[in-house]
């Protein structure tokens, strides 16, 4: 009996970039986003009673149109989400040693970055948007629906305003982004 596991080379991972990401291409022009990803995980210090950081380390590449898009968008410690697969690749060295990698081919990266609130109370500055390595669309987040009917309109804004004055506004982090490690 010959048991065959299906092919399955699936990642999701979330993190911050740990430096700026290069842009590249091939000798035929397609493009390459390189980056790297620290991915936090930790453990319980039952003995001083603190949690310990061990953040992972990853390199990320995406490739195509998508590469040039979030090359522009994503900058060292940006948020993100990234889906894709791992690939491994071996290289010798200047002194003749093997080394072996593992990076992230991604198929998709998702910016988590929010910077402004929009009057319509959605949050939109163009980024906050993933970009699919497979279809290549743009998700932007945002609430406006330009086909409703005019009086659906006037009720929704009225009643947008009354949600956007409701809610509090939320406090600005307490450190500076050059203060973040990666």
């Amino acid at each position: 009996m010959d048991l065959r596991l299906p092919r399955l080379n699936k990642i999701v991972v979330s993190g911050r970039l740990t430096r700026d990401g290069e842009l590249r291409y091939t000798s035929t022009g397609t493009a390459i986003f390189n980056c790297g990803i620290a991915i936090d995980e930790g453990y319980w210090d039952k003995q001083s009673n603190q949690w310990v950081n061990q953040p992972i380390f990853m390199n990320v590449s995406l490739w195509g149109l998508q590469a040039e898009r979030m090359s522009a968008l994503l900058k060292k410690g940006s948020p993100v989400v990234i889906e894709g697969g791992l690939r491994q690749s071996s290289y010798t060295t200047k002194d003749g040693q093997n080394r072996t990698t593992t990076e992230i081919r991604a198929d998709k990266i998702q910016s988590l970055e929010i910077v402004n609130r929009g009057d319509n109370g959605s949050y939109n500055n163009g980024q906050g948007s993933s970009y699919n390595n497979n279809s290549g669309q743009t998700n932007n987040y945002n609430n406006n629906n330009s086909n409703q009917q005019p009086d659906n309109q006037n009720r929704n804004q009225n009643s947008n305003q009354s949600n956007t004055q409701a809610q509090p506004k939320r406090p600005e982090p307490d450190f500076i982004n050059d203060d973040v490690p990666f």
